[in-house]
């Protein structure tokens, strides 16, 4: 997709997300990408330049900016309790990244629950959500925007989340983006 039809997509969002008019951040990608050794996705880049680093309702983006220093750790930390259940549970392998198909996480909800990208050697995202144990795992392939839009009209819907005083889509719902 090109950029234009991504900040038409981003800006379709706006009848549903409220921008935090205290937009907070300038992110420098090429230091983050290059630390990372891929290039993220651009419509994900784009929203964070658009909306700053934040979230609404339950959701919360993670700040790029923390890959600057060592990204493989901090993915770790990010991922910790995925690697404790794995263990505990003798469950199937996951791999993080900079594995081929390893997740790098960018975000969470207020029920531990993980959004991460399932990254493929020639860079394809595919969007993994993991409940707070790691018992329902969702791949959407959707883009970023794609999965925003799921995520505000309903269409995706992670179970732990059903009965959310704060997020309940039945489509009329607008939610206030806030940064952090």
């Amino acid at each position: 997709m090109s950029v234009d039809s991504d900040l038409r997509r981003i800006e379709a969002l706006q009848y549903k997300l409220i921008r935090d008019e205290r937009k907070n951040n300038c992110i420098e990608w090429d230091p983050i990408e290059e630390g990372l050794g891929l290039a993220l996705p651009k419509d994900y880049k784009l929203f964070l330049d658009t909306y700053g680093v934040g979230g609404f309702a339950e959701f919360g983006f993670l700040d790029p900016n923390d890959w600057r220093t060592d990204p493989k750790e901090v993915n770790r930390k990010r991922l910790e309790s995925l690697l404790v259940i794995q263990r505990l549970n003798d469950f199937h392998s996951i791999e993080l990244w900079p594995e081929p198909m390893g997740l790098l996480c960018f975000g969470r909800d207020t029920n531990a629950g993980t959004f991460a990208w399932s990254v493929s050697i020639n860079s394809e995202w595919s969007i993994v959500y993991a409940e707070r144990d790691w018992d329902q795992i969702l791949f959407i392939r959707r883009s970023f925007i794609g999965f925003l839009q799921g995520l505000l009209v309903g269409n995706i819907m992670p179970t732990s989340m059903i009965n959310s005083e704060y997020w309940s889509p039945t489509g009329d719902e607008i939610y206030q983006y806030r940064c952090y």
